[in-house]
């Protein structure tokens, strides 16, 4: 059984034995809008292939994707009027009109709607030429600050808090992840991805200033200081997508996490992208230079100003040791010993946990130039093209 969108008549297709209850409605997935599925009594469903159907026409009277967006609109219009930093950006696949909250008298300069230009200036050229895919479409979009439990050493998450920015993006096919820096300006590190039916539940904690979403393998994804209003948004649209799923509408698996060079799903626990052949970095390589030396893992893990904060306290333990050892305390050389084992434990099971919140790309090894041809380059001044 095929329904077709009254907005942009693209046909989505549901089980034949399905069951639609009186007011059934959904949200389409080319173009995001919502409409009601009437009973087949009530309004006869076009099968595809039957005569009158939207397949006979041709090609060219289809619409396209750019044309099914409301950015000829005149809502859309003035959201770029009032923010012309947004008109040079790929902005074929953003639902404007519903992204933006208006205000009085349709005002759209507003500190919320500049939250939102601003994530949707960081995020539009990623999403638009890596990750989005065919007819798929951003729908919803927040920012948070993404809690994890075993940073609470970390001053209970004071230190890596301006590296949990993430932006939240709702689209029509599942809820991504991109971890921004604390500016809100550009992508950093990490993204995620969660299919709609991989979500079990969905709250927004005690304050309503949360995002808590819950996966069916029992992972919290919690983000906090997520405006109100955008999370109410956020979690209604999600808790339709779901009914929607349940309802048969449409289908979407993968893996949470994207390569970070290709964007492409991945499995876990993965040392190169089965896509694009690239390598990551290794928590345990973190883990071990941790251990070593704490302090060098977060450095490895691109955490440098962590890893810096940590070597300074591995040298505040190291003060108060030979404080302990000088002031002649009984079992001062033990107690030290064990403070000074204890740092390095807890920093080197730290570098663990953060190098396994996502992967990161090694950086490319510079080349390795043997003095004669580092020679020929420079003093017989070869083309490179000759000494390769």
């Amino acid at each position: 059984m095929i329904v077709a969108c009254p907005h942009c008549h693209h046909q989505h297709r549901l089980p034949e034995d399905i069951e639609l209850p009186p007011n059934s409605a959904a949200h389409c997935k080319k173009c995001g809008k919502r409409f009601l599925l009437e009973a087949a009594d009530e309004r006869p469903v076009q099968e595809l292939g039957a005569p009158g159907t939207t397949n006979e026409k041709s090609a060219a009277s289809q619409p396209s994707p750019a044309t099914n967006l409301p950015n000829g609109s005149e809502p859309t219009a003035a959201i770029l009027d009032a923010f012309p930093e947004l008109q040079g950006l790929p902005l074929e696949k953003f639902l404007l009109a519903e992204i933006f909250m208006p205000g009085d008298k349709n005002h759209h300069q507003t500190s919320l709607n500049r939250l939102l230009a601003k994530l949707i200036t960081a995020t539009a050229p990623l999403l638009s030429e890596s990750i989005l895919q065919r007819d798929e479409l951003v729908c919803r979009i927040a920012s948070g600050i993404a809690y994890f439990p075993f940073e609470i050493p970390y001053a209970n998450g004071l230190l890596t808090w301006p590296l949990n920015y993430y932006a939240l993006i709702c689209t029509n096919r599942r809820l991504i992840f991109i971890n921004l820096d604390y500016h809100l300006s550009r992508p950093t590190r990490f993204v995620f991805q969660i299919p709609y039916d991989d979500i079990a539940r969905v709250s927004r904690g005690f304050y309503g200033s949360s995002l808590i979403v819950t996966t069916d393998s029992g992972r919290n994804w919690d983000f906090t200081t997520v405006n109100r209003r955008l999370g109410a948004g956020l979690d209604n649209f999600i808790r339709t997508q779901r009914e929607q799923l349940h309802a048969g509408v449409q289908e979407y698996q993968a893996p949470s996490q994207l390569c970070p060079a290709c964007y492409q799903p991945v499995p876990e626990k993965m040392i190169s992208c089965p896509h694009c052949q690239t390598p990551y970095k290794s928590a345990k390589v973190a883990m071990k230079k941790s251990l070593v030396l704490p302090g060098t893992g977060n450095i490895y893990l691109a955490n440098p100003y962590l890893g810096i904060i940590e070597i300074l306290g591995y040298l505040f333990t190291w003060i108060m040791t030979i404080i302990l050892v000088i002031i002649g305390i009984p079992g001062g050389i033990l107690g030290g010993g064990v403070l000074v084992l204890t740092y390095h434990l807890m920093a080197a099971l730290m570098a663990r946990r953060i190098g396994e919140k996502g992967y990161l790309v090694i950086n490319k090894q510079p080349e390795e130039i043997s003095p004669s041809k580092k020679f020929a380059r420079k003093f017989l001044k070869i083309p490179r093209r000759f000494t390769e």
